[in-house]
């Protein structure tokens, strides 16, 4: 009598490799987080290093986009994962999109625009190369159509709020605005809140201006008025904060308290809070983190204004004040992050297992740019 019995013996195998966030400022962080089974070893390229743990995160700083390599091997083989973290490095730029993010009528399938042009001075930069993505456009209305100068012809695409519309200038163009225009027929497929972005690669893109829920005409083919966008260049967001609330000298300063209510500047930004004792609302804490426990989970809620989205203000835990403190990333550990659009302001909902411990503190973190 014979017996057969067969063993099969495979690679690791690589659950996951991710970044949170994909993109940053320069000087910006983010976090790689792996999952493998099945290795005698784990290694990540560009300076992360070897003999890492199976599951875990590691923060980096690239110093410009940068492509990360997870190894896994054991004696039967080798298997590997990538992951991009791009460096959104200042404009002009070559490239110039369109994003849709909600349409008039959110159930209608299709996204349409019989114009998108970028502007310089209010003028038409004309020499553009149009594309989309994804690419499901029916003839005669492609992207093509959605930069001829016509409001009588359109860019029309299936794909809803995922569609963009590229403008490629082959060089680095310097721009200040843009405009764009309804199409025909449905007004249901008109954008009602979208973001314009810009890129030096069509890979990691900027973002130039976000609008939500702006009042688009009903009129067809009709242009909406010229948005303005900042010049290249000019002031950080946070210095055009301090001046527009009249902070000047070291009250000014990004550490700095000038309302002696205990949150400094940097933090006052990001919450959309009131430096300034001269102005109404100083000293109010209107917008801090505010923190209960339910359903087993430290929840924190905070206010994020719009402008400090690119300094990545982000929430860290700990079971000691002492620390070591960690960031709380979506998706690690067992923490959720919800994010609600309020217009200028974002609330940002943080829920972080207790797991058992006895107690757990929470706070918010802003790193001077």
């Amino acid at each position: 009598m014979n017996a057969t019995a067969t063993v099969t013996i495979s690679a690791p195998t690589i659950a996951s490799f991710t970044a949170n966030p994909l993109t940053v400022n320069p000087g910006g962080s983010s976090s790689l987080v792996w999952s493998v089974s099945g290795a005698t070893d784990v290694s990540i390229d560009n300076g992360v290093g070897s003999g890492l743990a199976a599951s875990g995160s590691q923060s980096v700083t690239p110093a410009a986009s940068t492509t990360y390599t997870l190894t896994a091997t054991n004696p039967h083989g080798t298997t590997t994962a990538t992951v991009t973290v791009g460096v959104i490095l200042p404009g002009p730029y070559r490239y110039y999109r369109f994003v849709p993010t909600t349409l008039r009528e959110p159930g209608d399938n299709m996204v349409q625009i019989s114009e998108f042009q970028m502007l310089l001075n209010g003028s038409r930069i004309a020499g553009a190369t149009a594309s989309e993505t994804p690419s499901d456009s029916p003839g005669g209305e492609g992207p093509a159509e959605g930069n001829d100068n016509n409001v009588g012809s359109k860019w029309l695409n299936f794909s809803n709020t995922s569609a963009r519309l590229i403008l490629d200038f082959g060089t680095t163009t310097n721009v200040n605005g843009y405009r764009w225009a309804t199409a025909s027929d449905s007004d249901g497929r008109d954008p009602v809140s979208w973001r314009v972005e810009g890129s030096h690669d069509n890979i990691t893109w900027a973002v130039l201006d976000t609008q939500t829920n702006y009042s688009v005409p009903t009129a067809r083919e009709t242009y909406l008025p010229n948005f303005v966008l900042p010049p290249f260049g000019g002031d950080p967001p946070y210095d055009l904060w301090a001046d527009d609330k009249g902070l000047t000298g070291p009250d000014a300063a990004f550490d700095a308290d000038p309302d002696k209510d205990g949150i400094p500047n940097g933090i006052e930004f990001v919450i959309n809070g009131e430096p300034n004792p001269a102005n109404p609302g100083a000293a109010l804490r209107d917008g801090l983190p505010v923190s209960a426990v339910a359903g087993g989970n430290l929840v924190v809620t905070f206010t994020r204004s719009d402008d400090s989205i690119d300094l990545d203000p982000y929430i860290e835990h700990t079971t000691a004040l002492s620390g070591p403190w960690t960031r709380a990333v979506d998706g690690v550990g067992g923490v959720t992050i919800q994010t609600t659009d309020n217009g200028a302001t974002d609330t940002v909902v943080v829920s972080i297992p207790m797991n058992g411990d006895p107690s757990k503190f929470a706070r918010l973190k802003v790193v001077e740019p």
